[in-house]
């Protein structure tokens, strides 16, 4: 299954992000973007950023 990973540099745990994407395998694709931890519940324009990511991802992975 194609996976979609988004995180930022400021986020919680940075490095721990870079190996498991790393490890995955298969098709994968990463959005590494700029936000605390927390920003990417309720703030603009992380979440904004993240739900378009999240929609092309999904496109692209289950659409015929």
């Amino acid at each position: 299954m194609p996976a979609l990973l988004v995180r930022s540099e400021q986020a919680t745990d940075p490095q721990a992000a870079h190996r498991f994407f790393d490890q995955l395998s298969g098709a994968k694709t990463e959005l590494w973007t700029d936000g605390i931890q927390f920003d990417f519940y309720d703030q603009e324009p992380q979440v904004t950023r993240v739900v378009d990511a999240i929609v092309d991802h999904l496109r692209s992975a289950f659409e015929p």
